[in-house]
């Protein structure tokens, strides 16, 4: 009798636990990756020489606390080396490899991996750029702006005290415009993989975190998605 308790109660509890697990990865499904293409509008913001450039977003959300982060990952060719650029769980890292286009030679091409560098710090951060979306204030026209919003809904964001217009255009993504930059954001069928750089233990434990969790709001998660905002 006490042994058929035990089992019952042992697989109520692994029933607990695979549905948990199956809401927080349902949870995390509803949520598609992103595509992030930003245009700079000064020539000092460049990035590798470029002033158009793409980062990806994964979402991360946690149902317990309510909140998303946004692993990414951005990949810049600049004169003979290719520099990848890599945000997982907060924590930034950069790789730059020589690179010549012969396929043979790519191929025995050595990363150099390191922690966040000046570059990095450059580059824009799609974290802050969810948590302000999660703040975004409905408006009927974009203040000293002639952005068209004509068929969509138009919202303004404040990302590091710089104002942006949003024109968010339901499951087909939204865009961004501001004084220094454009942003258009696309949803992405499918998850993307992003994966930390092969890193010396003790060098990696050294990479610190550059970004945190945002609080997870209605108007945020509507737009992050492509559903109706509330």
């Amino acid at each position: 009798m006490a042994g058929s308790l035990l089992n019952s109660a042992l697989a109520f509890a692994l029933l607990l636990v695979a549905t948990v697990q199956a809401n927080a990865v349902q949870k995390t499904a509803d949520w598609p990756s992103l595509r992030f293409h930003f245009t700079l509008k000064r020539d000092t913001m460049k990035i590798h020489g470029q002033s158009q450039f793409d980062i990806y977003g994964n979402p991360i959300v946690s149902a317990k606390t309510n909140t998303v982060l946004y692993d990414a990952f951005a990949t810049f060719t600049e004169h003979t080396t290719l520099y990848n650029y890599t945000l997982l769980h907060g924590v930034a890292y950069s790789s730059s490899t020589p690179y010549t286009g012969s396929p043979e030679d790519d191929s025995k091409a050595k990363p150099t991996v390191a922690c966040l560098d000046k570059e990095t710090a450059k580059l824009p951060s799609i974290n802050a750029i969810v948590a302000a979306i999660g703040d975004a204030t409905a408006v009927n026209k974009a203040s000293g702006s002639n952005f068209d919003c004509s068929s969509g809904s138009l919202f303004k964001v404040t990302v590091n005290r710089v104002e942006f217009a949003l024109c968010a255009s339901g499951s087909t993504g939204f865009k961004l415009q501001g004084t220094d930059m454009d942003i258009s954001v696309e949803f992405l069928e499918s998850h993307i993989d992003i994966y930390v750089p092969k890193l010396a233990e003790k060098k990696r434990l050294q990479c610190t975190s550059v970004a945190s969790p945002s609080p997870i709001t209605p108007v945020g998660k509507a737009l992050l998605t492509g559903q109706p905002v509330p």
